[in-house]
Protein backbone atom coordinates (compact mmCIF):
# COMPACT_ATOMS: atom_id res chain seq x y z
CA UNK A 1 0.00 0.00 0.00
CA UNK A 2 2.87 2.60 0.68
CA UNK A 3 4.82 1.41 -2.34
CA UNK A 4 1.65 2.22 -4.47
CA UNK A 5 0.98 5.56 -2.62
CA UNK A 6 4.88 6.62 -3.23
CA UNK A 7 4.32 5.80 -6.82
CA UNK A 8 1.33 7.98 -7.30
CA UNK A 9 2.40 10.82 -5.33
CA UNK A 10 5.19 11.00 -7.80
CA UNK A 11 3.53 10.11 -10.67
CA UNK A 12 1.38 13.64 -9.68
CA UNK A 13 4.42 15.61 -9.19
CA UNK A 14 5.78 14.45 -12.39
CA UNK A 15 2.72 15.19 -14.47
CA UNK A 16 2.54 18.78 -12.44
CA UNK A 17 6.52 19.53 -13.79
CA UNK A 18 5.53 18.80 -17.37
CA UNK A 19 2.45 20.60 -17.01
CA UNK A 20 4.50 23.80 -16.02
CA UNK A 21 6.99 23.20 -18.08
CA UNK A 22 4.45 23.30 -21.02
CA UNK A 23 2.91 26.43 -20.37
CA UNK A 24 6.31 28.11 -19.37
CA UNK A 25 7.31 27.49 -22.90
CA UNK A 26 3.87 28.05 -24.93
CA UNK A 27 4.76 31.75 -24.31
CA UNK A 28 6.83 33.79 -26.17
CA UNK A 29 10.18 35.02 -23.99
CA UNK A 30 12.13 38.11 -25.08
CA UNK A 31 15.71 38.05 -24.37
CA UNK A 32 17.47 41.07 -24.40
CA UNK A 33 20.49 41.41 -26.83
CA UNK A 34 21.73 44.95 -26.42
CA UNK A 35 20.48 47.91 -24.11
CA UNK A 36 22.74 51.09 -24.54
CA UNK A 37 21.48 54.19 -22.02
CA UNK A 38 22.04 57.58 -23.31
CA UNK A 39 20.81 60.68 -21.44
CA UNK A 40 18.02 61.22 -23.95
CA UNK A 41 16.93 57.71 -24.57
CA UNK A 42 17.18 54.04 -23.86
CA UNK A 43 17.91 51.78 -26.88
CA UNK A 44 16.84 48.07 -26.39
CA UNK A 45 17.50 45.16 -29.10
CA UNK A 46 15.43 41.84 -27.79
CA UNK A 47 14.60 38.37 -29.63
CA UNK A 48 11.34 36.83 -28.97
CA UNK A 49 11.93 33.22 -29.03
CA UNK A 50 8.91 30.45 -28.86
CA UNK A 51 9.31 27.21 -28.78
CA UNK A 52 13.10 27.78 -27.92
CA UNK A 53 13.14 29.27 -31.66
CA UNK A 54 13.64 32.72 -32.45
CA UNK A 55 10.74 34.02 -33.72
CA UNK A 56 10.62 37.97 -33.90
CA UNK A 57 14.01 40.81 -33.82
CA UNK A 58 12.43 43.39 -31.40
CA UNK A 59 13.77 47.10 -31.19
CA UNK A 60 12.59 49.05 -28.26
CA UNK A 61 13.53 52.88 -27.41
CA UNK A 62 12.48 54.55 -24.00
CA UNK A 63 12.45 58.49 -23.97
CA UNK A 64 14.25 60.19 -21.17
CA UNK A 65 13.91 63.14 -22.38
CA UNK A 66 11.68 65.08 -25.22
CA UNK A 67 12.95 63.95 -28.53
CA UNK A 68 12.50 63.57 -31.82
CA UNK A 69 13.94 60.15 -33.93
CA UNK A 70 14.43 60.77 -37.58
CA UNK A 71 15.13 57.49 -38.52
CA UNK A 72 16.22 54.06 -37.77
CA UNK A 73 19.00 51.78 -39.42
CA UNK A 74 20.67 48.91 -39.25
CA UNK A 75 24.03 49.54 -39.80
CA UNK A 76 26.46 46.72 -41.67
CA UNK A 77 29.92 46.34 -40.85
CA UNK A 78 32.40 44.77 -42.79
CA UNK A 79 35.42 43.23 -42.14
CA UNK A 80 37.61 46.44 -42.63
CA UNK A 81 35.26 48.48 -40.55
CA UNK A 82 33.40 49.94 -43.04
CA UNK A 83 29.97 50.89 -42.99
CA UNK A 84 26.96 50.45 -44.89
CA UNK A 85 23.52 51.60 -43.60
CA UNK A 86 20.45 49.58 -44.48
CA UNK A 87 16.84 51.54 -43.65
CA UNK A 88 14.03 49.42 -41.33
CA UNK A 89 10.50 50.96 -42.60
CA UNK A 90 9.82 48.32 -44.67
CA UNK A 91 11.35 45.09 -42.41
CA UNK A 92 9.82 46.33 -39.33
CA UNK A 93 6.51 47.35 -37.88
CA UNK A 94 4.85 49.25 -37.19
CA UNK A 95 6.50 51.09 -40.07
CA UNK A 96 7.46 54.68 -38.84
CA UNK A 97 9.48 56.70 -40.58
CA UNK A 98 9.78 58.90 -37.78
CA UNK A 99 8.28 59.72 -34.35
CA UNK A 100 8.47 62.04 -31.18
CA UNK A 101 8.98 60.26 -28.10
CA UNK A 102 8.00 62.00 -24.55
CA UNK A 103 9.73 61.26 -21.27
CA UNK A 104 8.60 57.32 -20.04
CA UNK A 105 7.35 56.92 -23.50
CA UNK A 106 8.43 54.16 -25.41
CA UNK A 107 8.10 52.77 -29.32
CA UNK A 108 8.65 49.32 -29.97
CA UNK A 109 9.03 48.10 -33.48
CA UNK A 110 9.30 44.24 -34.45
CA UNK A 111 9.77 42.42 -37.68
CA UNK A 112 10.11 38.28 -37.91
CA UNK A 113 13.23 37.26 -37.40
CA UNK A 114 13.42 35.09 -40.97
CA UNK A 115 12.31 38.58 -42.96
CA UNK A 116 15.23 40.32 -40.81
CA UNK A 117 17.50 37.54 -41.62
CA UNK A 118 16.35 37.53 -45.85
CA UNK A 119 16.37 41.14 -45.62
CA UNK A 120 20.19 41.44 -44.46
CA UNK A 121 21.07 38.17 -46.68
CA UNK A 122 20.10 39.82 -49.86
CA UNK A 123 22.09 42.59 -49.39
CA UNK A 124 25.56 41.72 -51.53
CA UNK A 125 27.35 43.19 -49.06
CA UNK A 126 29.50 40.54 -46.80
CA UNK A 127 29.07 41.99 -43.72
CA UNK A 128 30.78 41.02 -40.29
CA UNK A 129 28.45 42.10 -37.94
CA UNK A 130 25.17 44.60 -37.49
CA UNK A 131 24.25 47.08 -35.14
CA UNK A 132 20.95 49.22 -34.83
CA UNK A 133 21.19 52.80 -35.48
CA UNK A 134 18.97 55.40 -34.03
CA UNK A 135 19.39 58.70 -35.79
CA UNK A 136 17.98 61.85 -33.81
CA UNK A 137 17.37 65.78 -34.13
CA UNK A 138 20.33 67.53 -34.44
CA UNK A 139 22.19 64.71 -36.17
CA UNK A 140 22.94 62.24 -33.31
CA UNK A 141 23.17 59.23 -33.40
CA UNK A 142 21.83 56.26 -31.17
CA UNK A 143 23.90 52.81 -31.25
CA UNK A 144 22.83 49.48 -30.28
CA UNK A 145 25.72 46.88 -29.18
CA UNK A 146 27.38 45.11 -32.32
CA UNK A 147 25.51 42.16 -33.12
CA UNK A 148 26.68 39.23 -35.38
CA UNK A 149 25.57 36.13 -36.78
CA UNK A 150 27.10 32.55 -36.15
CA UNK A 151 27.44 29.40 -38.69
CA UNK A 152 23.90 28.76 -37.79
CA UNK A 153 21.83 32.22 -38.00
CA UNK A 154 21.66 32.59 -34.16
CA UNK A 155 22.30 36.21 -33.24
CA UNK A 156 25.39 36.83 -30.78
CA UNK A 157 27.16 39.56 -29.25
CA UNK A 158 30.54 39.01 -30.60
CA UNK A 159 32.30 40.98 -27.74
CA UNK A 160 31.15 39.07 -25.60
CA UNK A 161 30.70 35.35 -27.01
CA UNK A 162 27.67 34.55 -25.04
CA UNK A 163 24.44 33.56 -27.53
CA UNK A 164 21.16 34.06 -26.82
Amino acid sequence: MENALTYLILIVIGLLVFAVYKIRHAHARPHLLSQQIYPEVMLKVLVRKEKNKTSHIQIEIYGRQSIHINDIKVELIMQDRQMHSLPVKQMFSPALSEFNLEVAQHQVLSCPFNDFKDELMSVKIPFKTFRVVAHGANAKKFKSNELAFNNKWVIYKPDSGTYN
